[in-house]
């Protein structure tokens, strides 16, 4: 069972909240690594690690579990001293909506890049339609070559007026949805897609 830690420690969740530093755990996060390979896997130099490895021993993050054989010397492991870390969002320094953007802003922007490469491919780019939808007046980013209906391209928000129940056998079916593809066998002509799946009770 995947030991998860509850964190307490103000500073402990600011180092964890912070991409810019918390990112230095992500090659130790229930996994078993040395400084040099998670040097290479940040893309930084393995002194500059070895500083990191310290910082999160201090916070207890990480812990030196055993020495491998490289060559004729033996190396440090070290690993997160938890499977998953679990931390109330009022101990981050920054405010709720801040964090929500700083934790998704990266996979947004990987996604809007893939969106705007999507578009060249496809279609002659992009363009802005400016119409009336459901009765209001709305701008709608579209393929410049429309209809693009043999694309594997779907970027839909969607406004639902819907009761508590029709809600949650909504969300029932997209996850659904979601795992009868994710549950699918890897086949080697397959490409990397991202798809994005949300429901949230609009605030005005």
């Amino acid at each position: 069972m995947a030991l998860v830690l509850r964190i307490v420690d103000p500073q402990v969740a600011a180092f964890i909240g912070d991409r810019k530093r918390g990112r230095h755990l992500d090659p130790f996060l229930a996994n078993d690594s040395s400084v040099a390979e998670a040097a290479t896997a940040l893309g930084i130099g393995p002194q500059r690690m070895h500083y990191w490895v310290r910082r999160m021993e201090g916070l207890g993050l990480v812990e030196k579990v055993g020495t491998e054989l490289r060559g004729r010397n033996h190396t440090a492991v070290y690993r997160s001293s938890a499977d998953a870390y679990s931390l109330p969002l009022e101990l981050l320094p920054t405010g709720d909506m801040e964090t929500l953007e700083l934790h998704f802003q990266p996979v947004w922007r990987r996604f809007l890049r893939s969106l705007v490469a999507a578009g060249r491919k496809y279609a002659d780019g992009w363009v802005i339609s400016y119409r009336r939808t459901s009765g209001l007046p709305a701008f709608h980013i579209e393929p410049a070559t429309a209809p693009v209906t043999d694309a594997p391209i779907a970027n839909a928000w969607v406004r639902l007026e819907l009761t508590h129940g029709a809600a949650m056998e909504l969300k029932r079916e997209l996850e659904s949805l979601v795992g009868r593809y994710r549950a699918q066998p890897t086949d080697p002509n397959a490409k990397p897609f991202l798809a994005h799946v949300g429901l949230v009770e609009a605030v005005e």
